[in-house]
């Protein structure tokens, strides 16, 4: 007989969803890359494509990660907040409604690893506590690594913490300090700083996993700091139209053309893009595995100097980087 527990059936209630979006889609590209982004489910989408993402260096919007965490987070808080809901009752059903999605996405690393950051950081706000970046990494590293030792090993557990932990520490490193200013900032400062902001972020992703990505599959990607800009809000959109999608279902009535169009669109655009950028010569470069030795050195390297940068300038971060390739080139 089929089996009753929770865990089961959040797993049936992802193969539904899945069929879902099937069958409101009727693309059959658009909705595997679609239940790949939005549930996890990797096997979904086709071999060459797969290839493609692999080879572009952006194989990491396959799995459901932290960007689904923070949206279905944000769009939670936003509607309760109009509801007039109590804060005690909003964190409560964040707490539960995450993790039960973390299940339902297949409960890979990445995104337990922001479910669990999003969850100590709700009981934090809840006791009054400071929210340490680091600290909450660190605990959903502990507690992963108490239910399962092994996934140390996992190469989608150590990119997903290198990538969060690349993304806290070498950010503000490659960002500069800034002088502080009196006068309210123009529309057009600010865009810049939020372009600033964003190729920032973008580098120090890559920064922190390429070593990783080297040493666990022979591969550098460089077309991956250009491709990222455009596949990051084109995942966002095909995210945010698959739930839309997911929750008209729930009503009985027909789903209307144009939000499934919504969801086909950037699906499609997102995997050409991904194609093409496949396609860009030296975009993806074989090159000698480096050995263990060489990627810890990498990180003890670009660590000691983004923290040295904080006080003396990003030459210093400059500087580890130039080292740390050394070592692992060496």
């Amino acid at each position: 007989p089929p089996s009753r527990s929770p865990y089961d059936r959040l797993r049936r209630l992802r193969r539904s969803w899945g069929a879902l979006l099937t069958q409101a889609l009727h693309d059959d590209g658009a909705s595997r890359l679609a239940r790949s982004i939005l549930l996890g489910d990797r096997a979904a989408v086709a071999r060459d494509s797969e290839q493609a993402f692999r080879a572009t260096g952006t194989t990491h919007v396959l799995v459901a990660s932290g960007m689904n965490v923070m949206l279905l987070a944000g769009v939670l808080a936003w509607t309760f907040s109009r509801l007039g809901a109590p804060r005690p009752a909003v964190r409560t059903a964040l707490l539960v409604l995450t993790v039960a999605y973390a299940v339902v996405a297949g409960a890979e690393s990445p995104i337990v690893r922001a479910a669990v950051v999003l969850a100590a950081w709700i009981l934090a706000e809840a006791v009054g506590r400071p929210a340490d970046p680091l600290n909450l990494l660190g605990l959903a590293a502990l507690l992963l690594l108490a239910l399962d030792p092994d996934s140390l090993m996992d190469p989608a557990f150590q990119l997903s913490f290198a990538a969060v932990a690349s993304l806290v520490l070498l950010t503000p490193a490659l960002l500069g300090r800034r002088m502080s200013r009196d006068e309210e900032p123009s529309v057009r400062e600010r865009l810049l700083e939020g372009s600033r902001r964003i190729l920032a972020a973008n580098a120090a992703a890559w920064i922190g996993t390429a070593p990783l990505v080297l040493f666990h599959f022979g591969t550098l990607a460089p077309v991956a700091l250009a491709a990222n800009l455009i596949v990051a809000p084109l995942v966002w959109l095909v995210l945010t139209s698959a739930l839309a999608l997911l929750a008209w279902q729930a009503l009985p009535v027909a789903t209307p053309a144009p939000l499934a169009f919504a969801v086909a669109l950037p699906a499609r655009a997102l995997e050409a893009f991904v194609r093409a950028c496949a396609e860009v010569p030296g975009g993806c470069l074989s090159l000698p595995k480096p050995s263990s030795w060489g990627v810890l050195a990498w990180y003890s390297c670009i660590a000691a100097g983004a923290a040295v940068s904080r006080r003396k300038g990003r030459w210093w971060l400059a500087a580890g980087m130039a080292l740390g390739a050394a070592a692992l080139s060496g």
